[in-house]
């Protein structure tokens, strides 16, 4: 009986274990295919993306035809949009395909180095992108995918970084850099989003997944002299100590905005501690360089620590550039009497020039401050300070164009101090003592 017993339990123990493998079977059990090679309706060439809508619609970015397919989740052929070509609604092998919770369409055009947004039935809505290392301009992008917040994630593959945008295609922030670091990336192919905000890559260079949590929030109100601060931009950066103020711009590791009409700037960040800088350009819309004078600027003075809802409160900006008491004005005019318009002038404290004057809005060059200005149609020009002291005046027609030859021989200087030509400039020896404005530093420039 004991025998009996013992076969039946062995018996017993193999059917359930067949039976658990029959169903752990069952999950990738085959359903369906459909597709071959042609260029016809349902038919592909090299497809390379694939997304799924709400309602279960399919859609295939079929990259070798430089087009997009929809089929139901059965198989069945909807429709199709998109030829080769550089227009709108047109592909260059089309990498990755996203559908938002609206039914929208986002494509990774990667030749066009471009994302375009289509509606569920392939009418074209926009595009951001061109070609490049800048915020929103790519460089082969092969990944898109969207949160359910409908922001836009962009695996900018040979920039090596991530990018994201909200759903208009507003630059919002972007992560990472060549390397195999965390945070690094080689040749990121992939994106995706889950449930939680989690950003995962798929780091193809470095053959790895790479997850990333967007678990901060943070919020400022931004106000210059009572009013809301409007097109305002956030910069955060790492680091224990307060970094230049160079770093803010050039090495930001997360720049949000603009602030909206109420002044406000709001943000998923990584939650971490962060310098914190605000800026808007009173000159124009561009948000990257260095603070010019006249723009509105805060700085915080500590570390922030940003955890799950951060918020600055209202924070209130000054004109970078402090006193506008402390000014050099006069006029660029040739030799002549004709008004050089469109010059740039600077002032920097010491007499220190090195090789070519590259920028014009070269804040730092041998360790000294410079301040810039640029003349106006009549050759007037107001260089406003931040400190009083003595100064050096230069003026140049054009940058980075090493060894022209001037017409006329060396410029002249008022202060008749002296001066020199250096390679593509001219530049200018000229002290003044600046403790109030300073009105009539003429330059004048023989040979005009």
């Amino acid at each position: 009986m004991k025998k009996w017993i013992s076969v039946f339990i062995v018996f017993a123990l193999a059917a359930v274990f067949f039976a658990g493998m029959a169903e752990a079977g069952s999950a990738y059990t085959f359903i369906l295919a459909w597709g071959s090679g042609g260029s016809s309706s349902g038919q592909f060439n090299n497809p390379y993306g694939v997304a799924v809508d709400g309602s279960g619609n399919v859609y295939v970015a079929d990259t070798g035809n430089n087009r997009i397919q929809k089929f139901t989740s059965g198989g069945a052929y909807v429709t199709q949009w998109g030829t080769a070509g550089s227009g709108n609604g047109q592909f260059s092998n089309p990498y990755s395909v996203a559908v938002d919770g609206s039914g929208n369409v986002y494509v990774a055009d990667t030749i066009n180095n471009r994302i375009q947004k289509f509606t569920s039935g392939g009418a074209y809505v926009t595009q951001w992108g061109a070609g490049g290392s800048g915020n929103g301009q790519f460089n082969n992008p092969m990944g898109v995918a969207v949160d359910g917040s409908g922001n836009v994630y962009v695996a900018d593959t040979s920039n090596n970084r991530i990018q994201k945008f909200t759903s208009s295609g507003v630059y919002v922030t972007q992560w990472g850099s060549g390397g195999s670091g965390n945070g690094q990336f080689n040749s990121p192919r992939g994106v995706a989003v889950d449930s939680s905000g989690k950003v995962y890559v798929a780091d193809s260079g470095n053959k790895r997944i790479q997850v990333f949590s967007v678990s901060g929030a943070l919020s400022a109100t931004v106000y210059y002299n009572g009013s809301p601060l409007q097109n305002a931009y956030m910069y955060l950066q790492n680091g224990a100590a307060l970094p230049p103020l160079q770093q803010y711009y050039q090495k930001a590791a997360y720049i949000y905005g603009p602030s909206s009409s109420s002044g406000v700037i709001s943000a998923s960040v990584p939650a971490g501690t962060y310098y914190v800088m605000i800026i808007k350009r009173a000159g124009g819309s561009s948000y990257m360089g260095p603070p010019l004078p006249g723009d509105y600027v805060w700085f915080n003075l500590g570390a922030i620590t940003i955890g799950t809802n951060t918020y600055l409160g209202t924070v209130n900006a000054t004109v970078y550039g402090g006193s506008t008491s402390l000014t050099i004005s006069g006029t660029v005019k040739g030799q002549s009497g004709k008004a050089l318009a469109g010059w740039a002038v600077k002032a920097t404290a010491v007499p220190c020039e090195s090789g070519n004057w590259g920028y014009a809005h070269s804040f730092n060059e041998c360790g000294v401050s410079k301040y810039p200005a640029w003349t106006d149609s009549n050759g007037n020009y107001t260089i406003t300070l931040t400190n009083s002291g003595t100064y050096y005046v230069y003026a140049s027609p054009r940058l980075n164009f090493a060894n022209t030859n001037y017409p006329g021989g060396y410029p002249t200087c008022t202060a008749g101090v002296g001066c020199e030509a250096c390679g593509d400039y001219f530049y200018y020896n000229c002290p003044v003592n600046v403790s109030s404005p300073v009105t009539g530093q003429n330059i004048v420039v023989p040979g005009y």
